[in-house]
């Protein structure tokens, strides 16, 4: 792995990593997932095989954690999205 590249964040399993990766890249952050080619082969979500690692340029890694923390303490939702939440009452 390059110098110029820090991992940000361990997730389990490829979907994971993927749908991490595609979060970071929404909110203008390039990412990239590394995976153990053996765990991504039998498709492993678990243990070190199935460990995934997403990995972004060291001057987007302060973003990317912010991002994410954001993201494991309330979820995160995306700038004008209209979704409303299905446990109102029509407020």
């Amino acid at each position: 792995m390059s110098d110029n590249l820090v991992t940000v964040y361990a997730a389990n399993g490829h979907f994971e990593g993927e749908m991490i990766r595609a979060f970071l890249e929404a909110n203008g952050i390039k990412a990239g997932v590394i995976q153990e080619s053996a765990g991504l082969a039998y498709g492993l979500t678990v243990g070190e095989l199935g460990r995934v690692e997403i990995i972004v340029n060291k001057a987007d890694a302060e973003k990317a954690e912010e991002l994410l923390n954001e993201y494991d303490r309330d979820g995160y939702v995306l700038p004008g999205d209209d979704l409303e939440d299905p446990n109102s009452e029509g407020e």
